[in-house]
């Protein structure tokens, strides 16, 4: 994943159009606890010990969804970020 936004910010130093701001992410939309559970599969542990915790749970409210715009990444850069699933895959 790192590796993904790196080329895209060496991409973005040499495009002319980039003068808006820009979101860059993954292209699938997934939580911070789902991500945890599949990094902790990937990695082979029990994903089941990760804590969920509710909207409740914060005294400050958050928004339900925090999902970034990543449409004119999508439209303006050749690289493309890969998906958690690719990225966990190439990784022992």
């Amino acid at each position: 994943m790192v590796e993904d936004l790196c080329k895209c910010l060496v991409e973005l130093a040499f495009l002319s159009e980039a003068h808006q701001i820009l979101h860059l992410g993954g292209p699938e939309a997934i939580s911070r606890y789902e991500l945890a559970r599949r990094i902790a599969e990937a990695l082979g542990f029990d994903s089941s010990l990760v804590p969920s915790a509710n909207r409740g749970d914060h005294s400050v409210g958050r928004p339900r969804d925090l999902t970034l715009d990543v449409s004119l990444a999508l439209k303006i850069l050749r690289t493309r970020t890969r998906s958690l699933e690719e990225v966990l895959s190439q990784n022992p």
